[in-house]
């Protein structure tokens, strides 16, 4: 369903099913960790490009499934996921739409965790949410290109809130700030989501082994 709007095949490695995580985190709210953090990063990079790839013409079949599974993963974290919007057939109109969609969910689900989670996991949602938008529309020749710089400085602004490295996302602000190509705008986002899936990969792979078999993350009885 990924179609060609995903320009390299780094995101293509991006599996961290949200389902996964009920494993390290049965109730996330309850006790927030590296778990809930990651399905907040997941569920923004993976509704937003699947709701891309809807606009894009996808299958009304194919996004209905891929939606369905990422409420599951909404329903772990505690948010909701609204249906996408009606197409038109208009491929212009119908990105317009989803880009309206995907700022009225980086609202709602925003606030949504912003209620019963720590302000990174907010962060990180809309971080993932607003990477794929910023490939998305990143054209340095559009005499709109001004719309890129504040996306990217958002970008900046949140992954300072998750915490995470300035390796992992300034050079993808560096890369809007010289005008580079498309193709090197994607590759850079593309590598910065790889790095934040290898860096909660390894914190989640330390967290699951300090559990013991039949041990649950709400078990503190050590």
């Amino acid at each position: 369903m990924r179609g060609a709007f995903v320009a390299s095949t780094l995101l293509a490695i991006l599996v961290i099913p949200i389902v996964s995580l009920a494993a390290t985190d049965l109730d996330m709210r309850a006790q927030p960790s590296d778990g809930s953090r990651t399905g907040a990063w997941v569920l923004g990079v993976r509704l937003s490009q699947v709701a891309i790839d809807y606009s894009n013409g996808a299958p009304q079949q194919e996004a209905d499934k891929e939606l369905a599974s990422l409420r599951v993963g909404a329903r772990l974290l505690g948010v909701s996921i609204p249906p996408f919007p009606s197409r038109s057939g208009d491929r212009g109109q119908d990105h317009n739409k989803i880009i309206g969609y995907l700022r009225g969910v980086e609202s709602s689900i925003g606030n949504e965790l912003n209620l019963g989670y720590p302000p990174d996991h907010a962060a990180l949602f809309r971080l993932g949410l607003n990477c794929t938008i910023l490939q998305f529309v990143y054209r340095p020749e559009d005499p709109y290109f001004g719309i890129s710089t504040p996306i990217a400085r958002i970008i900046g602004d949140l992954a300072t809130t998750a915490g995470l490295p300035k390796s992992f996302w300034e050079p993808l602000l560096n890369k809007v700030d010289q005008k580079a190509s498309r193709e090197e705008v994607v590759i850079e986002g593309d590598k910065m989501n790889a790095d934040i899936k290898n860096y909660f990969t390894e914190k989640l792979n330390k967290l699951r082994s300090k559990l013991k078999p039949g041990k649950t993350s709400g078990d503190n009885s050590e």
